[in-house]
């Protein structure tokens, strides 16, 4: 069950693991890479926990290619940029959402050359941010670092292993808008 700042959630539900990277030519960090989630919530969602009309779903699926294609827009160097712009675009893309909590855990890389033209992945130290926004703004800002020293770590120090959650319903009625791939079933 996952956590809220604006309190408990009869029906939500998300997309975890999405890998983002972006590598720049000049400049620091030469990489960003970022481990990202999202959860949404709202009651439009409900009809689907309870008669099976999907409607107004968003499939997993189109969150993980939303945020795949919209990261390529993201210009800044954090994590808690990066989850303030996902957020409030989803919340612009789909106006039957309510509310939306992004995460993310940074992948960090480090330059194997000075030439900076190799990179491989570092650690184990990695910042972590999580954004809670609504139709009215934002409800929760939090950002740590995670495998640090707890001397260190500006927030958390854990946070648990992004699942993919899904109610198990079938996928007929999904709501299309853009960043569907799969089939529309009947």
């Amino acid at each position: 069950m996952e956590q809220f700042a604006s309190g408990w959630k009869r029906n939500y539900y998300g997309k975890g693991d999405v890998i983002v990277y972006r590598l720049r030519r000049r400049g620091e960090p030469s990489v960003f890479g970022a481990n990202i989630k999202m959860l949404v919530y709202g009651d439009a969602f409900w009809p689907t926990y309870t008669t099976g009309d999907n409607t107004g779903l968003i499939a997993t699926d189109s969150m993980k290619n939303f945020i795949q294609r919209e990261a390529l827009s993201y210009e800044g160097p954090d994590l808690e940029g990066c989850c303030q712009f996902l957020g409030a675009k989803f919340l612009e893309t789909y106006p039957q959402v309510e509310g939306v909590q992004v995460s993310a855990i940074e992948i960090p890389y480090s330059a194997l050359t000075e030439e900076r033209i190799a990179f491989a992945p570092s650690g184990p130290e990695r910042a972590m941010a999580r954004i809670e926004l609504g139709r009215k703004g934002t409800i929760e800002a939090a950002s740590g670092s995670r495998g640090a020293a707890p001397s260190r770590a500006l927030s958390a120090t854990s946070t648990p292993r992004f699942p993919t959650f899904w109610t198990g319903r079938s996928t007929c009625g999904w709501t299309l808008i853009g960043f569907t791939t799969s089939p529309r079933m009947r």
